[in-house]
């Protein structure tokens, strides 16, 4: 009898984990990149494309264990400027920019067509989606629509086997499972592999710590630190120092919020699961919760998006979470 779906254990064939970033970053699979904003998430992945078009070895890596790939690069991008930000840091980074590919107004999964094509003609070994947020189709904050978005394009990444690095805000209180940290729904979580963590050093602003907080296809990784320096375009370039010894624990301890601001970000998170808000009934409704500042330092921190309907004196602000 045939079953449309239904194959046996047996008549499957084990495959390999392929790396493109040994024990960091799988091919073929979902990996989360995730921080406040300014810890410099994009910047991680330009020196990680950099690496890839000059087929030179990833960051941090022992020649043994780590296999040299060269290829393509391919970023979707919502919050930068291709020309006055992108370009300058790939280059400050080393990326070979005839590899490196930029799409643009992208919706997933409704573009995964475009985004098959645009793999192809770059030979690309990588995605990177910059924020996840930006190009879902879906309200971020459902756990079943967010899984249904992006179920094709994880079929598109192990079919072709590329790596899809999903970049995000931290948006969630450090209270409860460090996991559960990024904007929108755990279903973003849950479909990816591997997650890292970007955090400031807590005794340096120019560090930067990268940690590991969840792996399904291996051992977890070591820390890793690295040097924000400025070159003399004023683009950012990443100086590596090894392994790091500090801990979640260590560097959650340093950027936990206070009771008043986590308080403002349950509400707004509350007030705009449906849909965009205009701004003025919010600071109302917020009398009592918090006050207008901590209001607007809950709205950064969510990175809460400002929307503008109207021109001149008549015009309406609104926030929205997509």
């Amino acid at each position: 009898m045939n079953i449309d779906g239904f194959k046996l254990m047996s008549d499957v064939t084990e495959e390999p984990v392929e790396w493109l970033w040994c024990s960091y970053i799988p091919l073929g699979e979902f990996t989360i990149l995730e921080g406040h904003p300014g810890t410099n998430k994009s910047s991680l992945m330009h020196a990680i494309a950099a690496c890839l078009t000059r087929g030179i070895g990833m960051p941090c890596v022992p020649p043994k264990r780590g296999r040299k790939r060269k290829g393509g690069a391919l970023f979707l991008i919502a919050e930068d400027s291709l020309a006055k930000t992108v370009r300058g840091r790939l280059l400050a980074a080393g990326a070979d920019l005839a590899k490196i590919g930029v799409l643009e107004n992208v919706v997933i999964p409704d573009d995964l067509l475009r985004v098959e094509k645009a793999i192809a003609e770059i030979d690309a070994r990588l995605v990177v989606v910059d924020t996840i947020n930006d190009f879902l189709n879906c309200n971020v904050l459902g756990n079943q629509a967010v899984r249904k978005a992006l179920r094709p394009l994880r079929d598109l990444a192990e079919r072709m086997n590329v790596a899809v690095v999903l970049i995000r805000h931290f948006t969630k209180s450090p209270a409860g499972n460090s996991l559960l940290r990024g904007g929108g729904s755990v279903g973003i979580t849950a479909v990816a592999r591997s997650q890292l963590k970007l955090y400031k050093h807590p005794g340096d602003p120019h560090l930067r710590v990268l940690l590991q907080d969840k792996s399904t296809l291996g051992p977890t990784s070591p820390n890793l630190l690295f040097e924000v320096a400025s070159t003399d375009t004023g683009c950012f370039r990443l100086e590596w120092h090894g392994e790091c010894s500090l801990t979640l624990e260590d560097l959650e301890r340093k950027h936990k919020g206070s009771p008043r601001l986590e308080a403002a970000e349950k509400f707004l998170l509350d007030k705009l699961a449906r849909g965009p808000r205009e701004v003025n009934s919010l600071v109302k409704e917020a009398k009592g919760v918090c006050s207008k500042r901590t209001l607007d330092e809950a709205k950064r921190s969510l990175a809460i998006k400002t929307l503008r309907e109207g021109n001149g004196q008549d015009h309406t602000v609104y926030w929205s979470l997509t």
